[in-house]
């Protein structure tokens, strides 16, 4: 089993959703980086913090922990 951790934006109906990308439309990032989520906790939390700074971005964001079951 492996662990990926993603963030999701808390909207104001209570839902989590996938945060938006922003930057220029040739070169969209996400919160969630690149590749769309993160393998450690540790890379995961620090990386609002530089978005936000990147990109004077600023909402409330909830980090969710996904346990991937392989055969």
């Amino acid at each position: 089993m492996m662990l990926r951790y993603e963030w999701r934006e808390l909207t104001p109906d209570g839902l989590l959703k996938e945060p938006s990308e922003v930057g220029p439309h040739y070169d969209r990032e996400s919160v969630n980086g690149y590749a769309g989520n993160y393998t450690s906790r540790e890379s995961a939390e620090t990386a609002p913090n530089q978005f936000a700074i990147r990109h004077d971005w600023h909402g409330e964001l909830v980090l969710v922990e996904f346990h991937v079951v392989s055969r």
